[in-house]
């Protein structure tokens, strides 16, 4: 079922973009690896994890695997508190396309966290802490 869900939603995602979406054999394998919640969620339709390995299917918004860095930057706020209280497109995503109960915003936090880990293992660096400016 997730996987119709998700290739549904990239399906809408193409929508007179001319991309082709991947295959199924390519979704279902994606969604076996460390990036699966982003793929059984629909979010690769406009957000690439690179450090997992996915792509996006029309590139609209930001890496997913530097989200960590990002919300503090952006919003003023860690990634857990942007998921709880989202803003601008997130928080109509969040709330009609991908609604995410309080469970599994606290996994796409955990999820966000090892991806952006992985971002910095593949750099040379390793995970550090971030600081939020407001």
């Amino acid at each position: 079922m997730a996987l119709i869900l998700a290739v549904g939603i990239g399906m809408m995602a193409l929508d007179g973009c001319g991309g082709k979406p991947p295959t199924q054999a390519k979704l279902a394998e994606l969604e076996k690896g460390p990036g699966g919640f982003f793929v059984k969620k629909g979010c690769y339709a406009c957000h690439e994890v690179s450090s997992m390995g996915i792509p996006a299917l029309r590139p609209q918004g930001p890496d997913l695997a530097l989200a960590v860095e990002d919300a503090p930057r952006r919003f003023g706020m860690p990634v857990e508190e942007f998921l709880m209280k989202p803003a601008g497109t997130m928080a109509i995503v969040l709330s009609t396309r991908i609604p995410l109960t309080p469970e599994e915003r606290a996994l796409a936090a955990r999820k966000l966290h090892e991806a952006y880990d992985e971002h910095l293992k593949q750099r040379g660096g390793a995970a550090r802490p971030v600081a939020i400016t407001r």
